[in-house]
């Protein structure tokens, strides 16, 4: 390398990795559009960067391919060639060589040849011909003031040290939490005192609690950046699937349109780094099992609440219900007779069981069988869940799968209710609205409780019942009872609890080792008294309490 460029390393990979982005995500705008001219501006002076930043760093090969790429995009613009699917795979390949050739410089400071891929895009301007290519003149590399690489306005910042600082911030809460519990009996025995040397405190008194204050201030200040900051947008892994879906497309031979909606929403970091692969699995999916030949695929994010849904589409023929009931029964999932009676959800649902798969042909796209038992894995470990649903109601045909996954794994806004004597938190994703009732109107169906609600008949889950609380006395039944509705999920059903005392937003924790197991709980969350509480997990408790139900009835 010329002079002492090693100083300047990490700011080129930088710059050439975001121009390379540019490059592969217009290529693949390129080879959808109708009119190509507009894009090739861009894609020249993409090219051209990474062909100036290289040379001057002293990288010969990478700036001869950067230069090879420019080339063709020159012809294209000067109408001498179409840039059709063929050359567009090509500038792909090449793409791709520069990025292993970067991560190669990172490493060990070598680039890897270009000699091969430089001599095919050279011989696809020979063929075309009145192509003039213009001859690359010697760089030196000597001229700093040449290498025009912009220092970016981020750094990256692990998720340990963003645990780490949001750990430190709990024990500051725990301490201001705990000075707070010491101080106010003292400033309410100076106000309430009748000391008149005690009295002429009130002042100092004063002082201090609007210290506390604007210390409680600072800290929410403080915490809200720190959850800004463990936000990364969906577009940073969304970006990468229309050229992986391309490519498996061209591979298969299908023709596929694949639309993407809803980058700008944004995650929590620790979501982020596990979303990527659960989302390629899914997507090889509708590739490989969901379109047959013709077809789109979809890949969208919306908001609700404190959470996002993420919906993977295929239009294609739907899941093969009599296949799942074959493979099911030959894998010893459940006995044939019991598969015989499951409905299309029961069977889709066996889609996660591990070494479930549909496919006769295992292909190095999917077909193992263990994809999405580890998308559910992903799922539940984040306090998410997965679902599928096919045929697709609005279409009667296709297959969705939907990622529930919480936009923050470091805070939540809860309901807090009572029960027994204990309190526990309800995430508030979960919950539609709370309601008051009477014993009068419960009903019952089949050994479980039911309530009607604006006209739908609703299952009533009793909060103490499905944890097995015996502490404490119940609310008497003569007077006025209270339960949540929670939908999680496509289900919907009543928790009654003893009582409901408030919306909060809490500092999430993980849950106590013993309990992990339960389904029950979700997390635990700390709250403003410096108490730790239980969060409660709608769709765990559903299904403990249909256990509950089911063994109830198998004995009787």
């Amino acid at each position: 390398m010329p002079l002492n460029m090693n100083k300047y390393k990490d700011l080129f990979c930088a710059e050439a990795e975001e121009q390379l982005a540019i490059l592969s995500r217009l290529l693949l705008v390129l080879e959808k559009s109708t009119n190509h001219m507009e894009y090739h501006e861009e894609l020249m002076r993409s090219a051209h960067t990474i062909k100036g930043a290289a040379a001057t760093m002293g990288y010969a090969s990478m700036a001869e391919l950067a230069h090879a790429v420019e080339d063709i995009f020159h012809a294209a613009e000067r109408g001498a060639l179409v840039v059709d699917t063929r050359i567009i795979t090509l500038l792909l390949s090449a793409i791709d060589l520069m990025t292993h050739s970067l991560a190669s410089i990172k490493s060990s400071d070598v680039e890897l040849p270009s000699k091969e891929v430089v001599d095919k895009l050279k011989k696809i301007l020979e063929e075309n011909a009145g192509v003039q290519t213009v001859v690359p003149q010697e760089k030196t590399g000597t001229d700093v003031q040449q290498l025009h690489i912009v220092t970016p306005d981020t750094i990256k910042v692990s998720v340990e040290k963003l645990d780490t600082l949001m750990g430190l911030f709990e024990e500051m809460l725990m301490l201001r939490l705990k000075a707070n519990s010491m101080i106010e009996p003292a400033v309410e025995f100076v106000r309430t005192t009748t000391d008149p040397v005690l009295k002429q405190q009130l002042f100092f008194i004063a002082e201090l609690e609007a210290l506390f204050a604007e210390l409680a201030r600072l800290m929410t200040e403080h915490q809200d950046a720190l959850l800004a900051i463990r936000l990364v947008p969906l577009e940073q892994i969304f970006g990468q699937f229309p050229r992986m879906v391309r490519d498996l497309s061209v591979r298969e031979e299908k023709a596929i349109e694949f639309f993407v909606e809803g980058g700008d929403i944004a995650l929590d970091r620790t979501v982020i780094e596990g979303l990527g692969g659960a989302l390629a699995h899914l997507l090889r999916n509708a590739v490989d099992h969901g379109i047959v030949s013709r077809g789109t695929i979809s890949l969208s994010a919306v908001r609700e609440k404190g959470r996002v849904r993420i919906f993977v589409e295929d239009s294609g023929a739907g899941i093969d219900y009599g296949r799942v009931k074959e493979v099911a029964t030959a894998q010893g999932v459940g006995t044939s007779e019991e598969i015989a009676l499951m409905g299309n959800e029961q069977l889709a649902e066996l889609l996660f069981h591990q070494n479930m798969s549909t496919n006769k042909v295992v292909t190095d796209i999917s077909g193992r069988g263990v994809g999405l038992a580890a998308v559910r894995g992903f799922a539940e470990d984040v306090g998410g869940r997965v679902e599928v649903i096919s045929p697709i109601p609005e279409i009667g045909k296709g297959t969705r799968f939907v990622l529930d996954l919480p936009i923050s794994l470091a805070t939540v806004r809860v309901l807090v209710v009572q029960a027994r004597g204990y309190t526990f938190a309800i995430p508030f994703d979960h919950v539609i609205k709370t309601l008051h009732f009477e014993t009068r109107e419960v009903g019952d169906a089949a050994h479980q409780e039911t309530l009607f609600l604006d006209g739908t008949l609703l299952p009533l889950m009793h909060l103490d019942k499905i944890l097995k609380l015996s502490y404490g006395s119940a609310p008497s039944p003569e007077h006025s009872r209270t339960a949540v509705l929670i939908r999680t999920g496509e289900k919907t059903f009543l928790l009654e609890v003893d009582a409901c005392t408030g919306e909060q937003d809490l500092l999430i924790k993980s849950l106590p080792p013993v309990l992990r197991n339960n389904k029950g709980f979700s997390g635990s969350a700390l709250l403003p008294d410096g108490r730790t509480i239980l969060l409660l997990d709608g769709h765990g408790l559903l299904i403990q309490a249909i256990d509950d139900i089911l063994n109830t009835q198998s004995l009787s």
